[in-house]
């Protein structure tokens, strides 16, 4: 296969492919232009555009400004909380100092540290009990503070309170470095953090562990003499760490939201992240950054995964900066909220508007589409269609126009169908006024004839069945009548024409029986059988054959005519329904095939009338296929036929 070939496959393929999407793509194009088009649609687009626009407009400008005003409100609210923690760490900061100084200059303590030294073992211990009892009734009431040791020159710590069967102790490293912050500040007290690794491994420190108190907050402040303002060593209080970060815990302003406060050397002193605290570490180095090239009140902060706003305070006793941060996701999720509250109302705005619509199309385009129908059906040819709108609106007054209208219509139509039924009338009236008077004349000589040979024995029987022909033939009442009647008057035919020729063919009739009551046009059949003994059976005597057969066959009525006569010559059969009688004057009642044919055409339809079959020098038959209609079936309006009864 060449290579120009699978181009070729490839090619029809990729159109095969994009036949059906184009297809589908013009039909739901055609399919919205037909809707363009419809009154309901465009009223319902209106509407909801109308409904809708004013709303999404509203949601916007209502988010934005309700965004800006969470953004200052938070502002706000967090730059006064943060304010307000880092003024109770103050005033917690102040009272502890108070209780430092109170301890460092009291009495007995400063005794201790001017002549520790000097003094003997059992004076040591003395002064020891003495100053514990002191501290002990001065901390009683102060949970936060654990421990107190008292660093004389280059002594070790003196315990002075807290647990002495496991005392706290940390590392020479840290303890040294304490000492020489708390001697750099001259008096000044200091706040210092540290964690489980600054301390001495032991009981103490395992206690501390599983208590949770590992981590811990060491205010240290020189001692300095009361005489000559000279140092005489070291205080240092160890505080819980609980003793700041619980308040800053039960502070709850959403969720992620977290305190932190450095001090001046930028290690992390507090902190409401328990995974994060570390007492004594360095602060982040991210915040440290932030905080140092803040340029604006709103400050951002990308740290451990989140973005978060920032706000800070001083606590100048300790130099200390105290630091919330409050996740953006918070305010972006409060704002999200919004947006979607405003979503759901959209929403609902929308279904509210497809119920109006709903409401709208059964109240007004239902009858609308009920009236277009009604119209539709009109113009197909239904006047007798009515619209049922009592509304006053103007698609009511529509209606009742058109219902109006029809009726006038209708009026005009039974005005022209009275009309042309009188025409009919009036032409089966000269039909049936046609006898020809040379018949009558005939016929009356020959029962004058009879009269005298026979001595007037048959003569009433000719007369009767004359009276009985000329009482059918021209008397009124309905066109339709039954086919029994009319047998009846076929037969007193019958009985003139054999009385006129004294010899000839009788008829047989075949008369189905459910096809007696059967309504037929008034003499129809009677010239079938005329244009049988005149054309047919004539000259042949005796030997001539007519029959009538009636028969029902589904909806229709067959009547046949057959006789044994000269029959028709083919060339003629096409055109003998559409020729009027050639010899009427010398005929009964000068009714010709095309009359009859036309007639029955004219009452019920083209696919009603005559047919004829007939084969030369042997046989003619002639059918009339007519609907069946029952003598009982009522209205004959009912069956939409043109009787031509004027009654």
């Amino acid at each position: 296969m060449s290579l120009a070939y699978h181009g070729e496959m490839e090619a029809s393929n990729d159109k095969s492919i994009k036949a059906p999407t184009a297809g589908r793509w013009r039909r739901f194009r055609d399919r919205l232009i037909s809707l363009k088009d419809l009154l309901w649609f465009r009223i319902s687009v209106c509407f909801i555009i109308g409904a809708t626009f004013p709303l999404i407009v509203f949601a916007a400008f209502t988010t934005w400004h309700t965004g800006n005003t969470i953004y200052e409100q938070t502002t706000s609210f967090s730059t006064e909380l943060v304010g307000e923690v880092s003024r109770n760490i103050q005033r917690e900061i102040d009272s502890l100092q108070i209780n430092s100084v109170s301890i460092a200059y009291n009495d007995v303590v400063q005794y201790l540290a001017v002549n520790y030294s000097e003094m003997s073992y059992s004076e040591q211990q003395a002064a020891l009990s003495e100053a514990r009892f002191s501290i002990a009734r001065q901390l009683t009431f102060r949970g936060e503070v654990s421990d107190v040791l008292l660093y004389l020159g280059d002594e070790d710590g003196v315990y002075l309170y807290g647990n002495f069967a496991f005392p706290f102790r940390l590392s020479p490293e840290y303890e040294t470095k304490m000492i020489e912050r708390a001697r750099e500040l001259t008096g000044r007290l200091a706040l210092i953090a540290y964690g489980p690794g600054h301390q001495i491994s032991g009981l103490r420190l395992a206690q501390d562990i599983v208590n949770n108190t590992a981590e811990c907050l060491m205010a240290v402040r020189a001692i300095r003499s009361l005489s000559d303002g000279h140092t005489l060593g070291v205080l240092a209080l160890r505080l819980d760490a609980c003793f700041f970060n619980d308040a800053l815990r039960d502070i709850n302003i959403g969720e992620g939201v977290q305190f932190m406060a450095f001090d001046a050397t930028g290690d992390t002193v507090l902190t409401t992240d328990e995974g994060l605290f570390t007492s004594g570490e360095p602060a982040p180095l991210e915040v440290l950054a932030q905080l140092e090239a803040r340029d604006s009140e709103l400050t951002y902060l990308d740290y451990a995964g989140r973005t978060y706003i920032l706000y800070d305070a001083q606590v100048d006793t300790v130099g200390w900066t105290v630091v919330l941060l409050v996740p953006r996701e918070n305010l972006d999720n409060e704002i999200r909220s919004i947006i979607y509250t405003f979503l759901l109302i959209l929403v609902l705005a929308l279904l509210m508007s497809v119920l109006v619509i709903n409401i709208f199309h059964r109240i007004f385009n239902r009858p609308m589409i009920r009236l277009v129908n009604a119209m539709n059906a009109a113009d197909a040819g239904n006047l007798r269609v009515e619209v049922d709108n009592t509304s006053s609106d103007e698609v009511g007054q529509a209606a009742r126009s058109f219902n109006n209208m029809l009726a006038r219509i209708r009026d005009l139509l039974s005005d022209v169908k009275a009309e042309e039924t009188a025409k009919h009338a009036a032409e089966l009236a000269a039909l049936q006024a046609q006898i020809n008077p040379h018949f009558l004349s005939n016929t009356l000589g020959a029962a004058r004839l009879m009269a005298q040979t026979h001595k007037a024995g048959n003569i009433d029987q000719l007369l009767a069945a004359l009276i009985d022909l000329l009482h059918i033939s021209m008397g009124g009442g309905s066109d339709l009548i039954t086919l029994a009647e009319e047998v009846k008057y076929v037969q007193s035919y019958e009985k003139i024409m054999q009385y006129r020729s004294y010899t000839g063919p009788e008829v047989q009739y075949f008369i189905q029986e459910e096809a007696k009551d059967c309504l037929v046009p008034k003499l129809i059949l009677q010239p079938l059988v005329e244009n049988a003994f005149t054309h047919g059976v004539m000259g042949k005597g005796q030997f001539g054959q007519i029959s009538v057969r009636a028969v029902t066959d589904g909806d229709g009525l067959s009547i046949t005519v057959t006789d044994n006569g000269c029959g028709i010559p083919p060339e003629k059969i096409d055109t003998i329904l559409n020729t009027p009688p050639a010899d009427s004057g010398k005929r009964f009642s000068g009714i010709g095939l095309s009359n009859v044919h036309s007639r029955l055409q004219r009452l019920f339809g083209e696919g009603y009338g005559l047919s004829v079959d007939s084969i030369p020098n042997i046989f003619t038959t002639i059918e009339i296929f007519i609907p069946i209609i029952r003598a009982e079936g009522g209205d004959l309006d009912d069956k939409k036929f043109d009787t031509g009864d004027d009654s």
